[in-house]
């Protein structure tokens, strides 16, 4: 189980909200739920989340729109995007806002669980094994990606890579 694990769900539907708000807390995570998108957006720069659970169809601001604005100031806290669209540009529209995770309502509580698990997992990762959290630098080990400038360096020896050999890197 995992304990003091801050989740900020914004979810407008109140039952299912008040389900997912039970079920993450019977796991250990502290909940804090909201259903309005503006107060949400607010809620989150003056608190301090582990990960947000984010429906797309919100009063007074979308989820889409929230996301985006987190984005700009945090690159790394996950996201989840709960919503009942589910078409094809539905889902790389909530990619493309900054987006982690896309799970389409009607859905198991238990997937949205190990989904939950697997972000914070992930960047639990980049906390304790060292590895930058810059995103125009990745470092794993004695190795050095340079995004913007396509170089991949070692103590060593530094290698200017080309367009598609660091296209594949930044996967």
């Amino acid at each position: 189980m995992i304990t003091s694990r801050k989740i900020l769900l914004v979810e407008d539907e109140l039952t299912l909200g008040n389900i997912i708000k039970d079920c993450l807390e019977n796991r250990g995570f502290a909940v804090t739920h909201l259903t309005d998108g503006r107060v949400a957006h607010e809620t989150y720069f003056l608190e301090r989340f582990d990960l947000i659970v984010l429906d797309v169809g919100l009063p007074s601001e979308s989820g889409l729109s929230i996301a985006k604005g987190i984005r700009v100031a945090d690159k790394l806290t996950p996201i989840i995007f709960l919503t009942a669209l589910s078409m094809p540009e539905d889902v790389l529209n909530g990619f493309k806002a900054g987006g982690n995770d896309y799970l389409k309502k009607p859905f198991d509580i238990e997937e949205l669980i190990i989904r939950i698990e697997v972000l914070l997992n992930q960047n639990r990762l980049f906390e304790h094994e060292g590895l930058k959290t810059n995103p125009d630098q990745v470092s794993i080990g004695q190795f050095t990606f340079d995004t913007k400038k396509n170089l991949l360096s070692h103590p060593e020896v530094v290698w200017k890579l080309t367009a598609r050999e660091a296209d594949i890197l930044s996967i």
